[in-house]
C-alpha cells in the first residue's frame, strides 16, 4: 500500500442513528487513521457534492481485506462522529459511522512517516423529512438527550450505550460531573455523562469496577 494514498469513497445509507465520540482513530499495519467532527459543509466525489446521512460508509477500497479486523478505538470527547472498521458485502475494507449531529466529517491518514494525511471530508446532515430516525442521541439547548424510535425521550433512569451507562432526568436530561444515588450506592457521571468506573472521581473518591463508591 502506497502511503498516503488510501482512496475513500462515501455509501449513502438510508437509516438514520446516533452515537457518542467526536474523533475516532484506529491503526492498521503501523498506519493510523482517525475521523474527525469539522465545522459544516460538503464533500466532493468525482466533481459531485455528496451529503450522506448519520449512518454510513467509508470504504478504504485500497486496503487488502484480510486488514478488516476490528482494531483499537480512541475518542478524544463527546460529540458528533464515532466509527469502527468492518468488511463489506465486496470484501473491501469500510469504515461504519454514526453521528449526533450535522457537520463535515474528515478522513484523516497518518502514515508510518507521521505525515497527516487529510483523504477527503463528507457532510452528515440530520433526518429529513419522512424519514424514520433510529433511536439515538440528540442535543437540545446544549443539553444531550436520548431519543427513542418512537420519538419520546428516554427519562428517569439508566441507559446502557456502547458498553458506557448513562443517567437521565425525569427531563431526559442526561446528568454529567455529578453523583447520583440508587439505593444505598453512590456513581460518579463523568463530564461526558457516562458513568465512571474503577478510577478516582474529579472530587478524590475512589469507585470500583461496577461504578460504586468505595466508602
Amino acid at each position: 500500500m502506497g502511503k498516503g494514498k488510501i482512496a475513500a469513497v462515501i455509501l449513502l445509507a438510508a437509516m438514520m442513528a446516533s452515537a457518542p465520540a467526536s474523533a475516532y482513530g484506529f491503526e492498521m499495519k503501523g498506519e493510523y487513521y482517525e475521523i474527525s467532527c469539522q465545522e459544516a459543509g460538503a464533500f466532493m466525489f468525482d466533481g459531485t457534492t455528496v451529503k450522506a446521512g448519520t449512518t454510513g460508509q467509508l470504504v478504504l477500497s485500497k486496503l487488502e481485506s484480510s486488514w478488516a479486523s476490528e482494531s483499537s478505538i480512541r475518542t478524544t470527547d463527546i460529540g458528533v462522529i464515532t466509527a469502527k472498521v468492518v468488511t463489506g458485502d465486496s470484501g473491501l475494507n469500510v469504515i461504519e459511522y454514526t453521528a449526533k449531529a450535522p457537520g463535515k466529517a474528515q478522513l484523516i491518514v497518518v502514515v508510518e512517516s507521521g505525515a497527516a494525511v487529510n483523504m477527503g471530508t463528507f457532510y452528515v446532515t440530520a433526518a429529513q423529512d419522512g424519514d424514520m430516525a433510529a433511536a439515538g442521541w440528540v442535543q437540545e439547548n446544549g443539553q444531550w438527550k436520548y431519543k427513542m424510535g418512537d420519538g419520546t425521550y428516554k427519562n428517569n433512569g439508566w441507559l446502557a450505550d456502547q458498553g458506557k451507562w448513562y443517567y437521565l432526568g425525569q427531563d431526559g436530561v442526561m446528568y454529567a460531573g455529578r453523583w447520583i444515588q440508587e439505593g444505598e450506592w453512590w456513581y460518579y457521571l463523568g463530564a461526558d455523562g457516562a458513568m465512571m468506573t474503577d478510577t478516582v472521581t474529579p472530587d478524590g473518591y475512589r469507585v470500583n469496577a461496577s461504578g460504586v463508591w468505595e466508602q
